[in-house]
């Protein structure tokens, strides 16, 4: 599996900011058969106003990225 970083929103200046998370973006999943490698593309970013309410930390995030990854994985051997 392979990990790759679309997009980073980061402070400049070492200025605080709000709190940042690794999206991962399972819409974006890419399967290379020849080389059987799995690309899963993520952001570094703060949540959005939905993201919060939804997941409201990073563990939760992760945990319905694992569930979705998985699914879109079985239906795609």
């Amino acid at each position: 599996m392979q990990f790759t970083l679309q997009n980073a929103n980061v402070e400049q200046n070492n200025e605080k900011g709000e709190k940042r998370f690794f999206v991962p973006l399972p819409d974006r999943l890419e399967w290379n058969p020849q080389t059987r490698t799995l690309t899963l593309p993520f952001e570094f970013r703060p949540l959005t106003g939905e993201e919060k309410a939804r997941f409201g930390d990073q563990n939760a995030l992760l945990c319905h990225a694992e569930t979705d990854l998985l699914s879109r994985v079985k239906e795609n051997p």
